[in-house]
């Protein structure tokens, strides 16, 4: 006989399984015959801030099927329950045991960085860590984000109960889950963190058309300048896209993000995850958008995602490419208009981007000059704190304090992220997050919970409001807490 499921058959829909008895035939579909065939207009006409190439070209969808071979009751098949022993063996590998090692192992082998695993040492930072990604889990299935092109993402705002705007990854989400999962072992982490990495690599990204390639693999020389004429392929291969209401429109130039790719590829066993990360890569060395690419959150991000390619594939040629964006933004820091910081006051929610690349580059380097430019950097934002986003740009820069601090042991600069830290300190729920009645009840309780300053007036609460999704809290939080904590450990 013959099993055959789908991973995500429900998270995943519309799938269908269809035995045709007469026939003797069972069909699997990725998509069910027997609904509308998938959509890709856009919902409006609207230009999109004259963002470019706003549709649904190049975006991909992986769908896992499991097979398993396996004998009848009526044959010798080696099993006395051989149908009941395939049923949990399917089952097995539709939900694996998750292998882990201890979080401690993980942060002393400090290939994620100098971070602390999950405490109750320091409860008040991690409730704000764990309250969020249990909300986010919370929704996922209340809504339900589910279908084809939506499981693995979230929806980004929360105003008056009603959630808004596909996230997109931004910035980067998946990661996000896979930076918990190691701090703190939690199989529902990993889970989420698979399936978020899953659909962000497939879905948020642009894979095609790529360039023609000639692999030289025939005898007739006119093959190869038969491959060289024909039509170049997308220059935005390897390029993401920003939160917006739908996943294939809002392509932008700085909004891709590999870090939770690479790391599905390292946890996970998942080379997809690399090879699309390496198309983001090669997007880099083409330098498609030229100056514009290179200044800015484009040239913060493109050292991150840069610098975690290099370290998973030590390619010179993507390695070159890191090294000249890094040269180039530490150039700029030394303009007289930056006053020793990389980050330009227009992007200051970018320092996570420069922490969290350059971390990375000085382990692979260990060039003095680098630690000497994250020193200064922590400096200026110690002496003129980051406003332009408000609270995005004031918390991200306790990344930047923290990166100085272990560089330098200047203490002023841990004091510093410790003060601006206690924004994210969060008191506890009465009771489980899982135990309120509904949706509103539990955000009410986060609100009540959280220590993040409120807006007072405008059209909507603050954007970095505890029961919003992941976007604002990767700048104020996840790539916050858990390396401030290893100090305050230490």
């Amino acid at each position: 006989g013959i099993t055959v499921a789908f991973e995500h058959f429900f998270e995943e829909y519309p799938k269908e399984l269809y035995v045709d008895d007469a026939a003797k035939t069972l069909h699997a579909y990725a998509w069910s015959p027997n609904v509308e065939p998938m959509s890709f207009a856009k919902q409006d006409n609207n230009t999109d801030s004259g963002m470019i190439a706003n549709f649904a070209q190049g975006l991909a969808k992986t769908t896992d099927m499991i097979f398993y071979f396996h004998g009848s009751n009526k044959s010798n098949s080696g099993s006395s329950q051989p149908l009941a022993d395939a049923a949990n063996q399917v089952k097995t590998l539709m939900k694996p045991p998750v292998a882990h090692a201890s979080p401690e192992w993980y942060a002393k082998s400090e290939a994620f960085g100098k971070m602390a695993a999950a405490s109750d040492a320091f409860a008040d930072y991690e409730r704000h860590l764990d309250y969020k990604f249990e909300w986010m889990r919370y929704n996922q299935q209340w809504e339900p984000w589910y279908g084809m092109l939506n499981y693995g993402d979230f929806l980004t705002y929360y105003y008056r109960n009603e959630w808004q705007m596909w996230t997109n990854n931004e910035p980067a989400n998946d990661y996000m889950w896979w930076l918990q999962f190691i701090r703190t072992g939690n199989p529902d982490y990993y889970r989420v963190a698979k399936a978020s990495s899953k659909h962000t690599m497939d879905v948020d990204n642009v894979h095609w058309p790529k360039d023609p390639e000639y692999v030289g693999d025939t005898n007739e020389s006119l093959n190869a300048l038969q491959s060289a004429a024909q039509p170049k392929g997308s220059p935005y291969v390897g390029m993401g896209r920003r939160h917006a209401d739908q996943h294939y429109t809002s392509l932008l130039s700085a909004h891709v993000w590999v870090a939770g790719w690479v790391s599905s590829y390292y946890l996970d066993g998942n080379h997809r995850g690399l090879e699309v990360a390496k198309e983001t890569a090669n997007y880099y060395v083409k330098r498609v958008f030229d100056e514009h690419g290179l200044k800015g959150r484009r040239l913060y991000l493109s050292v991150w995602n840069l610098a975690e390619v290099v370290d998973a594939t030590k390619d010179p040629v993507y390695k070159a490419e890191l090294m000249d964006r890094v040269e180039r933004m530490i150039h700029l820091q030394y303009d007289a208009d930056q006053g020793n910081s990389i980050v330009i006051n227009r992007y200051g929610y970018s320092q996570v981007y420069v922490s969290n690349g350059m971390r990375k580059v000085i382990q692979m380097t260990d060039e003095p000059q680098y630690r000497q430019s994250i020193i200064d950097h922590a400096i200026r934002v110690r002496d003129v704190p980051p406003y332009n986003h408000d609270m995005e740009s004031y918390l991200s820069s306790i990344s930047s304090l923290v990166l100085g601090y272990e560089y330098s042991g200047e203490q002023s600069l841990l004091e510093e992220a410790v003060h601006r830290a206690q924004a994210l300190k969060t008191d506890p729920l009465e009771k489980d997050l899982w135990e309120f009645e509904h949706q509103a009840a539990i955000s009410e309780a986060l609100e009540e919970a959280s220590h993040l300053p409120k807006r007072e007036g405008g059209f909507r609460p603050a954007v970095w409001q505890m029961s919003n999704g992941l976007r604002i809290f990767g700048w104020t939080s996840i790539y916050n807490i858990p390396y401030l904590e290893y100090w305050l450990d230490d």
